[in-house]
């Protein structure tokens, strides 16, 4: 897989025979593409290995084109991938489903499945964070733009997407996805792309969340940092739900804000990856609100999980109490299912808390062999299930998010004013 890497740097074009034997024992699921079914009429090129296929020798195709010669190797490459894992996730989402009166052949979210499906594969296999970002980004993503223009989506959604992936990027890998297919729309699709693109242009221009952060940064220079990120977190929430346009129309959030916000922060790993050390090392002036002490506490066997709707409600209960102006609360457990983090997470909001989210990345067998050293080890088995059912996380469910490795050290940051907190250093 390293080598493969190195090769697309270099600017090869491999097939995706090539690619799949690259890659395939990393992730097996580009193996199962063959077998993988698509709609007749928004496909009719066949099953999803054919039309990644066709995405791919389209995607190279553009590369010879003006603006195609003007991306960078590594961006190229970052493309590359884009494409092969697009569709990654539609072996395990595809399905037959009625869709306005017609049955159809589906494969509803696999977008996201596919973008958490290869985060904990690729983040230690050569690439960089940021690329592996932009990949995340696209496979994660590659649908959204188009949904933008259909629906009508106001500038908010366009700051909101921009966030998540590079419009650049997912405009050039999602034209080649539209050529790679033989459906009657083609043109019409074509047309929402370059429809979205004009619209980043004007409403996430590159370079736009940058002067967002320096104003409210400038604005409350003389606060402390809790308060700071906050006012910027919050700043950016409206503008993306649409409340705010401007930078200047937020600056009341500096008088509405509390001076000593409290602060959540909600941990996001695998079984594990090292939750409990981060809070022991970094947060140790927090109130802890652990799930598995809860259990242990109301059923005796911390890993009993049939009073899962009473832990969870007791949990629900201490966070709210602990959410006062200046104290300090962490919300310890896996938290890897979006609902769950969003519960958490809308509870910080709504008690105008500084709500950061602590994502602990590790390759999957690095989470496993740290797992067998716990004390309170959970079977591999179940280990294996946290891991393929984890939803990874993204970057507008707090105001604030972190990507730690195994070390503690930051891979990715995000919302922060200025600096990092705890004594944390990038990697």
């Amino acid at each position: 897989m390293r080598q493969m890497l190195d090769n697309l740097l270099a600017g090869a074009r491999p097939d995706l025979n090539t690619l799949t034997w690259a890659f395939g024992e990393a992730v097996p699921a580009l193996r199962r593409l063959k077998d993988t079914p698509q709609d007749p009429e928004w496909h009719a090129e066949g099953d999803v290995y054919t039309h990644t296929d066709m995405v791919l020798d389209e995607l190279y195709r553009s590369f010879d084109t003006d603006i195609g010669k003007s991306i960078p190797p590594v961006v190229q490459r970052e493309l590359i991938l884009g494409a092969l894992f697009h569709d990654v996730a539609k072996p395990w989402t595809t399905k037959r489903m009625e869709i306005r009166g017609v049955e159809r052949v589906a494969a509803p979210r696999h977008e996201a499945q596919g973008r958490s499906l290869i985060a904990p594969i690729l983040v230690d296999s050569g690439l960089s964070w940021e690329s592996l970002w932009h990949v995340m980004g696209i496979v994660g993503c590659h649908q959204e733009p188009k949904l933008l223009v259909v629906k009508d989506k106001p500038p908010g959604e366009y700051k909101r997407l921009s966030r998540k992936v590079d419009p650049f990027r997912v405009t050039f890998m999602e034209q080649a996805d539209m050529r790679g297919r033989i459906c009657p729309d083609l043109p019409k699709q074509l047309e929402h792309l370059e429809m979205y693109l004009l619209g980043s242009e004007e409403y996430a221009p590159p370079g736009w969340l940058e002067e967002w952060r320096a104003h409210f940064a400038d604005l409350t220079a003389d606060r402390p940092l809790a308060f700071r990120d906050r006012v910027f977190g919050e700043a950016i929430r409206a503008v993306e739900d649409g409340k705010i346009a401007t930078p200047e129309e937020g600056g009341f959030l500096v008088f509405q804000e509390n001076a000593t916000p409290p602060e959540l922060v909600v941990l996001c790993g695998p079984s594990g990856s090292g939750k409990s050390t981060f809070i022991e090392k970094h947060l140790p002036d927090y109130e802890v609100v652990s799930l598995d002490n809860l259990r242990e506490e109301m059923s005796g066997d911390r890993a009993d999980q049939t009073m899962n709707g009473q832990v969870r409600q007791e949990a629900q209960f201490r966070l709210k109490a602990a959410l006062r102006p200046g104290r300090k609360v962490v919300w310890d457990a896996t938290n890897l299912r979006k609902d769950f983090r969003s519960m958490v997470c809308e509870t910080g909001f709504a008690y105008k808390a500084l709500v950061t989210l602590v994502v602990i990345h590790l390759k999957p067998e690095d989470n496993a062999a740290r797992n067998q050293k716990r004390t309170h080890a959970v079977p591999p088995k179940v280990l294996a299930s946290q891991l393929e059912g984890w939803e990874y996380p993204d970057v507008d469910e707090a105001h604030r998010m972190l990507v730690l490795d195994g070390t503690g050290q930051v891979r990715g940051a995000f919302g922060f004013t200025e600096g990092l907190p705890w004594g944390l250093s990038h990697g």
